[in-house]
């Protein structure tokens, strides 16, 4: 992965930590997007390919943002 999509990462963790969510909910959407299982906490080979698959979904950076928006406004509902 790249440093962008390395920082995009901590940018969903971050989101998902302000409104009491997790790295779970974090996989979670991401695999609920690509329409595939999200992978267990400790398979990290599992969570490398859902996040390469994930940023080849938004290869640019406003589409990633636009999920990024998506997924905040999800996750602060879910919190409320």
């Amino acid at each position: 992965m790249s440093e962008e999509h390395y920082e995009a990462m901590g940018r969903y963790i971050y989101g998902a930590a302000r409104f009491g969510g997790d790295l779970a909910d974090v996989m979670r959407w991401m695999a609920d997007d690509l329409g595939v299982e999200a992978p267990g906490p400790d398979d990290a080979d599992g969570m490398r390919g859902l996040w390469r698959a994930f940023f080849a979904r938004y290869p640019t950076r406003e589409a990633l943002q636009q999920n990024h928006a998506r997924f905040l406004d999800s996750i602060r509902h879910r919190a409320t």
